[in-house]
């Protein structure tokens, strides 16, 4: 295959990539409504399908649901684990929302900082979210860790894999097997 054609098809391939990423990106996965709005006027929110993705700050194993506070910080910076959030910063607005019913095989695996997305109701001006489907991101800071971890390893696995068999040859922008000139 001549250079010419092989740019062409990496450049295709790039295009493709990017194509299909389109959808994912157009897809809205924000938290709706916004937690700051919910916090400044709760009782507007009464009655409407919300989806958050929220961090559980208490878990109550009795009453079978999972406390969530919503409060209006700032950012100061973006790290691997989530938002920096200025410790200095007043919160103003502070609304504690109660999520339930939350099954008993979901509260035995959460622990307070653990990371959930919950879709449900709002009730009792916004003080009770009742919950449709609630998914477990992460239980704990542990779960991040080894996502991260397993995903670094695949990739080391694959690009060791790879670069036994094949060797790069920069003069014709491509991969020749290893043994072969």
């Amino acid at each position: 295959m001549n250079r010419k054609r092989r740019i062409l098809a990496i450049g295709f391939l790039l295009v493709v990539t990017v194509g299909m990423n389109v959808p994912y990106a157009t897809t809205d996965l924000r938290s709706s409504p916004e937690k700051a709005d919910v916090s400044s006027n709760p009782a507007q929110f009464d009655g409407e399908d919300v989806f958050y993705f929220v961090q559980v700050d208490e878990v109550d194993e009795r009453e079978e649901a999972l406390v969530v506070v919503f409060k209006n910080t700032s950012a100061v910076g973006i790290a691997l684990d989530g938002l920096r959030v200025d410790t200095e910063d007043v919160v103003h607005d502070r609304h504690e929302v109660t999520i339930r019913p939350v099954d008993p095989s979901v509260i035995a695996e959460i622990e307070p900082g653990a990371r959930i997305q919950v879709f449900g109701t709002l009730s009792e001006e916004s003080s009770v979210l009742v919950a449709e489907e609630i998914v477990v991101d992460y239980r704990d800071s542990r779960d991040w860790i080894y996502v991260l971890g397993i995903s670094l390893f695949g990739m080391s696995l694959a690009i060791v894999h790879f670069f036994r068999y094949w060797h790069p040859n920069p003069s014709e922008l491509s991969f020749q097997k290893r043994g072969e000139s």
